[in-house]
């Protein structure tokens, strides 16, 4: 939302030179002019000079009367020029051909950008559970500026993000990127992801305004809402010795409701506890080493069977534990 004092501003930068087409052998080019061939008669063909804005290098709200952006460090001889459009109430301007010449002081940054990701509020580490489909929030940081001149066919400087190793499917994130308000260093892209597998990696390639790289990586769970698994089942502690309660902890890969069934060794159910709510990821149960008659139960071997469901999926594990006072 904007309020009247705001604006959103744009910059492009472009030189002289020509395309003849708009694909990959372009994508990274700052041409201000395309030449077309516009048929004119029955055998007859003109060629006409388009004007184009070149590549776009920023794109924020600001709401201070001075705006300031970084160009991208950029080689060129052919007359570089900044154009500048803004837009508030209906109303726009622009500000064309700022000149770009002469060499930039040089610089002490040679880190690349800073990225967090997260879902929601929540900041993602590796192993983390998400839904399978979620919304990505990247927020991305440099004292440089962020380069959003590159497109994804640029390996190293281009902004992008791809899923596990399938990089011939990558995602241009400039298409979603915005800077923060009132800064040409900081800004955020949101999107849409969908997870392919129950085990996902993501990866985000950025680079800054002097080319400096950085490639961020996190790796997921994806709550997969049409199954139900249990992994990583412990008992601590075990054997118990000393303790008056055991610790059953272990992984969901969906949310869903938790049984607990305590057998003798010879097959003997000594305790139940049922219909435990548990979420995605790690879960933990506490057991006070009492039967069903509240009763601490001898020293030997028992097992431990864990079962979850949810709507008409379901998944069990069994584990054996000691008990040794």
């Amino acid at each position: 939302t904007t309020d009247e004092s705001s604006y959103y501003l744009k910059a492009f930068i472009r030189d002289t030179t020509h395309i003849d087409r708009f694909d990959v052998s372009t994508a990274d080019k700052i041409s201000g002019h395309i030449k077309r061939d516009v048929q004119s008669g029955p055998s007859s063909w003109t060629t006409f000079d388009y004007k184009i804005d070149g590549k776009e290098i920023y794109q924020g709200f600001w709401d201070e009367d001075t705006a300031g952006i970084i160009a991208p460090r950029i080689i060129t001889t052919h007359e570089p020029v900044i154009k500048l459009s803004s837009f508030v109430n209906k109303k726009s301007g622009v500000l064309d051909s700022i000149r770009v010449y002469g060499t930039a002081s040089p610089s002490t940054d040679d880190i690349g950008p800073e990225v967090i990701l997260y879902d929601g509020a929540r900041k993602l580490k590796d192993g983390d559970w998400v839904d399978k489909k979620f919304t990505l929030t990247g927020k991305v940081s440099d004292e440089s500026g962020i380069n959003l001149l590159h497109s994804i066919e640029n390996v190293d400087r281009g902004f992008y993000l791809y899923l596990n190793h399938d990089t011939q499917n990558k995602i241009d994130l400039r298409d979603y990127f915005m800077y923060d308000r009132n800064s040409y260093t900081t800004g955020e892209f949101h999107i849409e992801i969908i997870l392919p597998e129950p085990v996902d990696t993501i990866t985000i390639n950025v680079a800054d305004n002097y080319y400096n790289q950085t490639t961020e990586r996190v790796v997921i769970n994806a709550e997969m809402y049409d199954d139900v698994e249990i992994a990583n089942f412990l008992i601590y502690p075990n054997p118990l010795q000393d303790d008056n309660s055991i610790w059953f902890t272990f992984n969901l890969s969906n949310s869903g409701l938790v049984d607990i069934k305590i057998f003798t060794i010879a097959g003997r159910l000594i305790k139940t506890i049922n219909n435990v709510s548990c979420g995605v990821g790690y879960n933990q149960i506490n057991w006070a080493t009492l039967d069903q008659y509240g009763a601490e139960i001898s020293n030997g071997i028992y097992l431990v069977k864990a079962f979850v469901h949810v709507d008409n999926y379901n998944d069990e594990v069994i584990e054996k534990f000691v008990i040794a006072r």
